[in-house]
């Protein structure tokens, strides 16, 4: 379970450990008859990613995919060598072989974001090390000024003789003190330790200074988890970060598969972003008459939420007159697109449009005409919607074009249900969307 632990610090996600879906699967793989099951969710487990290593490592051909291999185990995460749609849908035939055509699942699975590091060596100078170096150093036995470190990348060749290209390793020396302790992170191309740009190693004043992880530990934990304590640690230590800024931090974390561990974090502007170790992906799979498939078709009912963010659009966009707001409710409703989270549906009624109309777009036109315009804007608002909802999205992913299904709730003096087809057309800031199927009432399959 850590590595789901690990997830949820940094992403603020909260899932159970308990499957809802257990009896389920167990009623599953009981039954002989192949039969077809919609609506399942899955999470994959430890024993999945080991699955996946596995199946890979069986057809590797070089020591690159044997390495990228190990890292799914290592992280439990997919990679972008190796990617979690092509290798999810093995792992579900072996786990529900009773399924078949007409099944879908949506399954939940880590994507490791950041730059894969492997297994990072720890060396911690002692009196030799330092003697071997020479020179103050070696009377000293700590390091006094900055010229000392450029003793590190020859010291390594001879201490880690055995290094292979892209190993990495921390290093931690003493300073005048005896007590205060740094360190720096190093990488060995093949020939030479050269000093990784943008990165910090955390010491044991660091951790005490966070409070929780120091002491005599000096590591996260379980209860003391990186994204708790470094978004804060990150901000007081570099308070001129521009926006965009990336750091990696290499820090030592209790009880997990591995101690060591490199996270990558970015600055946005404000805040301080953990990317370590596997970001939560969720994406559904479906079964033919022959094996499962990935269909990255994104399918859903708006919120209150969903409303709000065309809402809070309206409320920020200087092209729209705070006319358009509700009088009574202008922080939950508008009537340029027509979105209200306070009642959860778009209002096309014209008996409320025409008077909150500044621009005037209703004023000549005929009670028909009016409501086309409204419809629409109404379908430009999802389209807002959908940039705010998905801000990365993405034409396609693994080749397959990505399809948005949205179901929303229309008021015109009564309610009524409709879904409506978009596809994503070009990712950016924001992504750009095409209506592919105009809204069709299903009002009659709405309980």
């Amino acid at each position: 379970m850590k590595k789901y632990i690990i997830v949820s610090f940094i992403f603020g996600l909260l899932f159970t450990a308990c499957n809802p879906n257990k009896d389920i699967y167990n009623d599953i793989n009981k039954n002989e008859t192949p039969y077809s099951e919609t609506g399942l969710e899955y999470t994959l487990t430890s024993d999945d990613y080991t699955y996946a290593k596995s199946t890979i490592e069986a057809s590797a051909t070089n020591h690159s995919d044997t390495l990228w291999a190990s890292y799914i185990k290592q992280y439990s995460s997919f990679n972008t060598k190796f990617s979690a749609y092509k290798y999810i849908p093995s792992i579900l035939a072996k786990n529900f072989p009773a399924l078949n055509d007409g099944s879908n699942i949506v399954v939940t699975f880590n994507q490791y974001i950041g730059q894969m590091y492997g297994d990072i060596i720890t060396v911690v100078l002692n009196d030799n090390d330092y003697i071997n170096m020479g020179g103050d150093i070696a009377t000293n036995k700590y390091f006094s000024v900055p010229d000392d470190l450029n003793k590190l990348p020859g010291f390594l060749l001879s201490k880690l003789s055995n290094a292979e290209a892209n190993e990495y390793t921390e290093v931690f020396y003493k300073y005048p003190d005896n007590e205060t302790i740094a360190g720096s992170f190093y990488k060995f191309n093949g020939y030479q330790w050269t000093l990784v740009e943008n990165s910090i190693v955390l010491a044991p004043n660091d951790y005490n200074e966070m409070g929780a992880p120091g002491g005599t530990k000096n590591y996260f934990s379980e209860d003391a988890m990186p994204g708790n304590y470094l978004p804060e640690f990150l901000k007081l230590h570099y308070p001129y970060a521009q926006e965009s800024d990336e750091l990696t931090v290499v820090c030592h974390l209790f009880d997990f598969e591995s101690i060591v561990y490199a996270i990558s974090c970015n600055y946005d502007g404000s805040d301080w972003k953990i990317n370590f170790p596997g970001e939560e992906r969720v994406s559904q799979f479906k079964h033919d008459e022959e094996k499962w498939y990935f269909d990255p078709t994104v399918i859903f009912t708006m919120s209150a939420s969903d409303y709000q963010l065309i809402v809070d659009y309206v409320t920020g966009n200087p092209s729209i007159p705070n006319g358009y707001l509700d009088s009574s409710h202008p922080e939950n409703t508008e009537y340029y697109y027509g979105a209200s989270s306070h009642y959860g549906n778009f209002n096309l009624k014209l008996s409320y449009r025409r008077p909150n109309d500044p621009l005037g777009l209703l004023t000549d036109l005929s009670d028909a005409d009016a409501t086309a315009n409204v419809w629409e804007r109404m379908k430009e608002g999802i389209v807002v919607m959908l940039q705010q909802k998905f801000p990365n999205a993405v034409p396609s992913i693994e080749g397959v074009d990505v399809h948005y299904f949205v179901t929303f709730k229309v008021y015109d003096g009564a309610s009524y249900w409709y879904v409506i087809e978009y596809k994503c057309t070009a990712s950016g800031t924001p992504p750009t969307f095409e209506l592919v199927t105009d809204a069709e009432d299903i009002s009659g399959t709405v309980q």
